[in-house]
Order: C-alpha cells, then structure tokens, then sequence
C-alpha cells in the first residue's frame, strides 16, 4: 500500500475503506487496515478490525473443512 509506506495511514485508510466496501470479505486490506489504525494509535478500531479478520479467517477454515 504505498499511502502507508509514504506514511500517509489517513490516505490508506481512506483507500482501504473503498477496497472492503467493494469486497468486505478481502482479508489482506482487512489487516492493512488494522496495522494503520495501530499505528495511528486508534487501538479500538485496531483491534475491531483483527476481531473481524479473525471471524473472517475462522469462517473461511470451516468452510474448507466442510467441502469435500
């Protein structure tokens, strides 16, 4: 994400939040997302964000368990 890399974790948020409204499910911007509001200091969305990646991710494993 180069908003991030050129540290403009505003930019990429605004960019990442663009990127989940088309595709909620998209767990790689998910966690991009968590780590520039981590590193914005905003821990609550942080943590809210890795809270649902970690529902996404346990979703996405029972899945796959359950196809045969």
């Amino acid at each position: 994400m180069l908003d991030m890399e050129a540290g403009d974790l505003e930019g990429a948020i605004r960019g990442l939040n663009a990127q989940l409204a088309r595709d909620p499910k998209d767990a790689f911007s998910l966690r991009l997302r968590a780590d520039a509001y981590q590193q914005m200091g905003k821990f609550g969305k942080a943590q809210a964000d890795r809270d649902r990646l970690d529902e996404l991710l346990r979703s996405r494993r029972a899945s796959a368990a359950r196809t045969p």
